[in-house]
């Protein structure tokens, strides 16, 4: 398999992966019809939920549609994703400034983690942005 073709799968299953994710994990009880959560809150889930499932549509359609520019549509797929995964990271870096928290205690907790005899906290949106943002700048890399 061509390098080229290998990095539009990765990439296709990343921004699948994005898409299906927050479908899953964010519209049920613990946020988008949780009756803990302020209705703006759930609105702005919903909203959010929706822009990830649709771009992630957009991005497939750019990596597999058939014609010209394949190179360009690549890298323009590839920072739409990136786009998402640095919403995320800076969301991060500024939640002490709007209240914000990794998970709520009545989401999806941290995955607890033994290791050498010590618990670890894993927080799975931290994990799995850690991951997507490695993954995407390796196969950019394979891209090329």
């Amino acid at each position: 398999m061509a390098h080229p073709t290998l990095a539009r799968l990765l990439l296709s299953g990343l921004v699948a992966a994005q898409g299906a994710t927050a479908l899953k994990t964010d519209l049920h009880r613990s946020h988008a019809t949780n009756p803990l959560w302020p209705p703006h809150a759930r609105f702005h889930v919903v909203w959010q939920v929706l822009n990830l499932t649709l771009l992630a549509a957009i991005e497939l359609a750019l990596l597999w549609a058939p014609g010209a520019q394949r190179d360009g549509r690549f890298y323009l797929a590839a920072g739409l994703a990136g786009a998402t995964l640095a919403a995320f990271w800076g969301a991060l870096a500024f939640r002490s400034r709007y209240g914000g928290a990794l998970y709520d205690r009545n989401g999806i907790s941290p995955l607890q983690v033994r290791l050498r005899g010590k618990m670890f906290q894993v927080e799975l949106n931290l994990a799995a942005v850690l991951l997507g943002s490695a993954l995407l700048a390796i196969l950019v890399a394979i891209y090329r």
